[in-house]
């Protein structure tokens, strides 16, 4: 069968099924008896779902709206704990080095108008590394100083008076 015949056969068929479409919806419609009941509750149930979508279009509008407010004001620093005083940045390092997998009880933290100094021993350089990058994460830290060292090393500021007189 050719494409021209077959899109006529389609066309006609489509044709034919609309015109019994519209055939039963008049009759339903008309109706002497039901007619005006089926139109007023036809009408109501359309006014409903125009009112339901547009209903729904603002609560999508809305809740993109708040995504985007959250988003600024996370990048302008909301919801972040902002310490006043150096007292509560050792509180803030200290919460945060407690989440970590490894004792840090030998560290010893004293922070200075945003500058933390770090002090003790720890097992491992990894160790050591990790407590010096979360600790500049911590809300208030400026800059970390880290006198941090291995057992049976010196500390880092000591090591010059250690090694004797310089000439």
């Amino acid at each position: 069968m050719s494409e021209r015949r077959r899109r006529g056969w389609f066309s006609r068929a489509t044709r034919s099924v609309t015109l019994v479409g519209l055939g039963w919806a008049g009759g339903y419609f008309a109706d002497p008896d039901r007619g005006h009941a089926r139109r007023v509750r036809t009408v109501d149930q359309l006014r409903a779902l125009i009112r339901r979508q547009s209903r729904k279009a603002e609560q999508t509008l809305h809740y993109a709206e708040g995504k985007v407010k959250g988003t600024v004001a996370r990048t302008e620093g909301a919801g972040q704990v902002k310490p006043v005083d150096d007292r509560a940045v050792v509180d803030a390092i200290k919460q945060v080095l407690s989440s970590l997998d490894f004792a840090t009880t030998d560290v010893v933290i004293d922070v200075v108008d945003g500058v933390a100094t770090l002090r003790g021993q720890l097992e491992d350089p990894i160790e050591m590394r990790r407590v010096e990058m979360d600790t500049l994460q911590a809300p208030g830290v400026i800059e970390v100083l880290s006198y941090l060292h291995l057992p049976g090393s010196p500390a880092p500021n000591k090591a010059a008076s250690l090694s004797g007189p310089q000439g």
